[in-house]
């Protein structure tokens, strides 16, 4: 085969192997990528949402006020539980971005804090049988989510590029999740105290009454 005959054959082989991969891989890497991009959105989009929480943990103390209060304080549940949801809806998007020990840490988070969070919603139940969630329960549990809270910043804000320090971080986040849980195993959540409600039909009720 001719020098000239060599170069035209191989000519068209790139320009063949071009064509394939113009046609076939191109398309696929670029759906590829756009996933990546898109995923990392979400993922700065969910970090973002998370420094909206910490206010609507703050008004959580008022479920333990027997008054109106209360009505402020379970409006900010229901906003911190609904962000939760929508905190395990974003993290399925962006999930296959984390680690595979970061991935379950980040689930074990989302789960910790919707417990925490149910435990305080015993207050809508129990409200009119005039139980309250004790003060000493409330405190505790909000602190306890916002360090929930920081520790899900931080471990979606983990990049795995140190080894070293990427594995003792998630060691740290790990032991911070599990104190946050034993920080409220032991208090007791609720207590019964007379709303004006009680008082008032006591009063009515009462041989003295006028």
């Amino acid at each position: 085969m001719s020098q000239a005959q060599t170069a035209l054959v191989s000519a068209i082989t790139a320009a063949f192997v071009t064509m394939v991969i113009e046609y076939l891989a191109k398309p696929q890497l670029e759906a590829r990528k756009d996933r990546i991009v898109a995923a990392n959105r979400e993922r700065r989009e969910a970090m973002a949402k998370l420094e909206l929480l910490p206010p609507f943990y703050f008004d959580l103390v008022l479920l333990a006020d027997l008054n109106h209060g209360s009505d402020v304080g379970i409006t900010a549940l229901n906003v911190a539980r609904d962000e939760v949801d929508a905190l395990l809806r974003s993290l399925l998007k962006f999930e296959h971005l984390l680690g595979k020990r970061q991935r379950r840490l980040a689930r074990e988070f989302e789960k910790s804090m919707s417990s925490k969070l149910g435990r305080l919603g015993v207050i809508e139940m129990m409200h009119e049988e005039g139980y309250l969630l004790t003060s000493a329960f409330i405190f505790a549990a909000r602190r306890a989510l916002l360090e929930n809270v920081s520790g899900v910043s931080d471990l979606l804000a983990l990049r795995p590029y140190r080894p070293w320090s990427y594995f003792r971080k998630l060691r740290e986040l790990r032991e911070s999740l599990e104190q946050s849980d034993q920080a409220i195993d032991n208090i007791p959540a609720l207590e019964h105290r007379r709303t004006e409600l009680d008082r008032d039909r006591l009063g009515a009720s009462s041989p003295d009454a006028p």
